[in-house]
């Protein structure tokens, strides 16, 4: 199974009230790198595992393909 390093813009929820005028100060896309199994990957999404085994696997993200920015397989 590849191990591999993504590159992907994730999303955020901010619960306090913010004036509108305020929205520039925290409305900035985060760019995460998460490092992990790939244990699936389609046309639209990549599946990261942290923990396999031989049938299966735990720890699981979901990035969907158009939030990658990068996708390397690391040795």
């Amino acid at each position: 199974m590849k191990i591999v390093k993504v590159k992907w813009q994730d999303s955020a929820t901010y619960r306090e009230w913010y004036q509108y005028t305020e929205l520039d100060l925290i409305a900035h896309p985060k760019e995460i790198e998460s490092i992990g199994y790939l244990v699936k990957e389609t046309g639209e999404f990549i599946i990261l595992a942290t923990n396999v085994d031989e049938h299966s696997c735990s720890a699981i993200t979901q990035i969907p393909r158009k939030c990658i920015s990068n996708l390397e397989e690391l040795k």
